[in-house]
Protein backbone atom coordinates (compact mmCIF):
# COMPACT_ATOMS: atom_id res chain seq x y z
CA UNK A 1 0.00 0.00 0.00
CA UNK A 2 1.24 3.19 -0.99
CA UNK A 3 1.54 6.66 1.40
CA UNK A 4 -1.00 7.88 -0.63
CA UNK A 5 -3.23 4.53 -0.35
CA UNK A 6 -2.59 4.66 3.53
CA UNK A 7 -3.72 8.73 3.81
CA UNK A 8 -6.84 8.07 1.95
CA UNK A 9 -7.87 5.02 4.14
CA UNK A 10 -7.30 7.16 7.21
CA UNK A 11 -9.42 9.61 5.74
CA UNK A 12 -12.25 7.52 5.52
CA UNK A 13 -11.59 5.87 8.79
CA UNK A 14 -11.85 9.19 10.34
CA UNK A 15 -15.14 9.93 8.40
CA UNK A 16 -16.30 6.67 9.60
CA UNK A 17 -15.78 7.42 13.11
CA UNK A 18 -16.91 11.03 12.68
CA UNK A 19 -20.32 9.48 11.89
CA UNK A 20 -20.86 6.85 13.79
CA UNK A 21 -19.98 9.11 16.86
CA UNK A 22 -23.74 10.94 16.72
CA UNK A 23 -25.08 7.51 17.81
CA UNK A 24 -24.31 7.30 21.30
CA UNK A 25 -25.09 10.81 21.70
CA UNK A 26 -28.50 10.39 20.55
CA UNK A 27 -29.05 7.16 22.40
CA UNK A 28 -27.79 8.68 25.73
CA UNK A 29 -30.62 11.53 25.39
CA UNK A 30 -33.34 9.21 24.70
CA UNK A 31 -32.13 7.24 27.58
CA UNK A 32 -32.25 9.92 30.27
CA UNK A 33 -34.25 12.33 28.73
CA UNK A 34 -34.09 14.50 32.01
CA UNK A 35 -30.40 15.50 31.82
CA UNK A 36 -29.02 18.40 30.32
CA UNK A 37 -25.40 19.72 29.84
CA UNK A 38 -25.06 18.68 25.93
CA UNK A 39 -24.76 21.85 24.02
CA UNK A 40 -27.03 22.33 21.49
CA UNK A 41 -24.64 25.50 19.93
CA UNK A 42 -22.22 23.24 19.12
CA UNK A 43 -24.26 20.74 17.60
CA UNK A 44 -25.77 23.25 15.63
CA UNK A 45 -22.32 24.35 14.25
CA UNK A 46 -21.75 20.69 13.69
CA UNK A 47 -24.72 20.21 11.32
CA UNK A 48 -23.62 23.99 9.76
CA UNK A 49 -20.07 22.76 8.86
CA UNK A 50 -21.53 19.95 7.19
CA UNK A 51 -23.84 21.61 5.21
CA UNK A 52 -21.41 23.44 4.14
CA UNK A 53 -19.16 20.93 3.09
CA UNK A 54 -21.46 18.82 1.78
CA UNK A 55 -22.50 21.82 -0.50
CA UNK A 56 -18.54 21.37 -1.41
CA UNK A 57 -18.38 18.32 -2.29
CA UNK A 58 -21.69 18.46 -4.73
CA UNK A 59 -19.97 21.67 -6.50
CA UNK A 60 -16.44 20.29 -6.93
CA UNK A 61 -17.99 16.50 -7.49
CA UNK A 62 -16.00 15.18 -4.95
CA UNK A 63 -18.48 12.15 -3.99
CA UNK A 64 -16.82 10.91 -0.79
CA UNK A 65 -18.11 14.00 1.01
CA UNK A 66 -21.29 13.59 0.26
CA UNK A 67 -22.63 10.34 2.19
CA UNK A 68 -20.59 11.41 5.62
CA UNK A 69 -22.00 15.32 5.91
CA UNK A 70 -25.40 13.43 4.76
CA UNK A 71 -25.80 11.43 7.82
CA UNK A 72 -23.81 13.98 10.29
CA UNK A 73 -26.42 16.27 9.38
CA UNK A 74 -29.49 14.20 9.94
CA UNK A 75 -27.60 13.34 13.86
CA UNK A 76 -26.45 16.40 14.51
CA UNK A 77 -29.88 18.10 13.77
CA UNK A 78 -31.42 15.07 16.10
CA UNK A 79 -29.22 16.17 18.91
CA UNK A 80 -30.46 19.59 18.35
CA UNK A 81 -33.79 18.89 18.34
CA UNK A 82 -33.79 15.92 21.09
CA UNK A 83 -31.73 17.63 23.71
CA UNK A 84 -33.15 18.93 26.49
CA UNK A 85 -32.61 22.62 26.69
CA UNK A 86 -34.68 26.39 27.37
CA UNK A 87 -35.77 26.63 24.07
CA UNK A 88 -38.39 24.98 22.55
CA UNK A 89 -37.87 22.67 19.72
CA UNK A 90 -40.24 24.37 17.61
CA UNK A 91 -37.40 27.58 18.11
CA UNK A 92 -34.25 25.50 17.67
CA UNK A 93 -35.63 24.34 14.42
CA UNK A 94 -36.67 27.17 12.96
CA UNK A 95 -33.44 29.24 14.38
CA UNK A 96 -31.49 26.24 12.79
CA UNK A 97 -33.56 26.29 9.35
CA UNK A 98 -33.02 30.26 9.09
CA UNK A 99 -29.10 30.30 9.47
CA UNK A 100 -28.75 27.12 7.44
CA UNK A 101 -30.82 28.79 4.54
CA UNK A 102 -28.19 31.39 4.63
CA UNK A 103 -25.51 28.79 5.18
CA UNK A 104 -26.43 27.58 1.79
CA UNK A 105 -27.03 30.66 0.41
CA UNK A 106 -23.28 31.83 0.64
CA UNK A 107 -21.73 28.53 -0.05
CA UNK A 108 -23.30 28.46 -3.51
CA UNK A 109 -22.71 32.04 -4.45
CA UNK A 110 -18.83 32.63 -3.32
CA UNK A 111 -16.51 30.14 -5.45
CA UNK A 112 -16.89 26.48 -4.67
CA UNK A 113 -12.96 26.16 -3.66
CA UNK A 114 -13.82 28.82 -0.90
CA UNK A 115 -16.70 26.84 0.50
CA UNK A 116 -14.18 24.62 1.88
CA UNK A 117 -12.71 27.03 4.37
CA UNK A 118 -16.43 28.23 4.99
CA UNK A 119 -17.29 24.13 6.37
CA UNK A 120 -13.44 24.30 8.11
CA UNK A 121 -14.01 27.77 10.06
CA UNK A 122 -17.14 26.20 11.32
CA UNK A 123 -15.96 22.88 12.30
CA UNK A 124 -12.67 24.62 13.74
CA UNK A 125 -15.20 26.58 16.24
CA UNK A 126 -18.05 24.46 17.04
CA UNK A 127 -16.52 22.23 20.01
CA UNK A 128 -15.95 25.49 22.35
CA UNK A 129 -19.58 25.95 23.35
CA UNK A 130 -19.81 22.44 24.47
CA UNK A 131 -16.28 22.55 25.97
CA UNK A 132 -17.85 25.43 27.90
CA UNK A 133 -21.00 23.63 29.31
CA UNK A 134 -18.34 20.57 30.35
CA UNK A 135 -16.26 22.88 32.58
CA UNK A 136 -19.73 23.86 34.12
CA UNK A 137 -20.86 20.19 34.64
CA UNK A 138 -17.13 19.16 35.69
CA UNK A 139 -17.52 21.96 38.73
CA UNK A 140 -20.88 20.99 39.55
CA UNK A 141 -19.58 17.38 39.36
CA UNK A 142 -23.02 16.72 37.20
CA UNK A 143 -24.02 13.51 35.90
CA UNK A 144 -24.56 15.40 32.74
CA UNK A 145 -26.73 13.93 28.92
CA UNK A 146 -23.15 14.26 27.60
CA UNK A 147 -21.97 11.17 25.62
CA UNK A 148 -17.92 10.43 26.49
CA UNK A 149 -18.39 7.66 24.13
CA UNK A 150 -19.20 10.59 21.37
CA UNK A 151 -16.38 12.03 22.56
CA UNK A 152 -14.09 8.99 22.59
CA UNK A 153 -15.53 8.44 19.00
CA UNK A 154 -14.69 12.27 17.99
CA UNK A 155 -10.83 11.66 19.38
CA UNK A 156 -10.20 8.40 17.35
CA UNK A 157 -11.46 10.13 14.39
CA UNK A 158 -9.07 13.33 14.57
CA UNK A 159 -6.74 10.95 15.57
CA UNK A 160 -7.10 9.09 11.63
CA UNK A 161 -7.57 12.76 10.50
CA UNK A 162 -4.02 13.91 11.61
CA UNK A 163 -2.72 10.71 10.60
CA UNK A 164 -4.26 11.50 6.99
CA UNK A 165 -2.31 15.12 7.14
CA UNK A 166 0.81 14.37 8.20
CA UNK A 167 1.02 12.04 5.17
CA UNK A 168 -0.93 14.18 2.60
CA UNK A 169 1.10 17.10 3.53
CA UNK A 170 -2.44 19.34 4.36
CA UNK A 171 -2.00 21.79 6.43
CA UNK A 172 -5.41 22.99 7.01
CA UNK A 173 -6.55 19.56 7.73
CA UNK A 174 -3.34 19.34 10.36
CA UNK A 175 -4.52 22.31 12.07
CA UNK A 176 -8.14 21.54 12.54
CA UNK A 177 -7.08 17.95 13.34
CA UNK A 178 -5.10 18.81 15.99
CA UNK A 179 -7.21 21.77 17.94
CA UNK A 180 -9.97 19.11 17.42
CA UNK A 181 -8.26 16.48 18.98
CA UNK A 182 -6.73 18.22 22.04
CA UNK A 183 -10.45 19.71 22.85
CA UNK A 184 -11.94 16.07 22.49
CA UNK A 185 -9.66 14.32 24.82
CA UNK A 186 -10.38 17.44 27.68
CA UNK A 187 -13.36 17.40 27.42
CA UNK A 188 -13.45 13.19 27.74
CA UNK A 189 -11.40 14.26 30.64
CA UNK A 190 -14.08 16.84 31.82
CA UNK A 191 -17.09 14.50 31.99
CA UNK A 192 -15.50 11.79 33.11
CA UNK A 193 -13.90 13.35 36.23
CA UNK A 194 -17.87 15.29 36.56
CA UNK A 195 -19.06 11.69 36.80
CA UNK A 196 -16.77 9.99 39.26
CA UNK A 197 -18.24 10.44 42.95
CA UNK A 198 -21.75 9.58 41.11
CA UNK A 199 -19.30 6.26 40.49
CA UNK A 200 -18.07 5.81 43.51
CA UNK A 201 -21.60 6.15 45.32
CA UNK A 202 -23.59 3.75 42.91
CA UNK A 203 -22.15 0.76 42.58
CA UNK A 204 -24.62 -0.48 40.00
CA UNK A 205 -23.18 2.30 37.88
CA UNK A 206 -24.46 5.03 35.62
CA UNK A 207 -23.28 4.75 31.87
CA UNK A 208 -20.56 6.75 30.16
CA UNK A 209 -22.03 6.28 27.17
Amino acid sequence: MTPHDTALLLGYVGSLFGVVMVVPQIVRILRHPGLRGVSTVSWALSALGCLAWLTYGLRTDSPPQIPGNMALISGAVAVVLLAAADRSRRHRALVLGGIAAGVLAVSWTIPAHLVGYVGFSIGLVSIWPQLYDSVGNWRARANSSVSVSTWVLRVASQVCWLGYAVMASDVPVFVSACVSLTLAVVLVALETAARAPQFARDHSGTELA
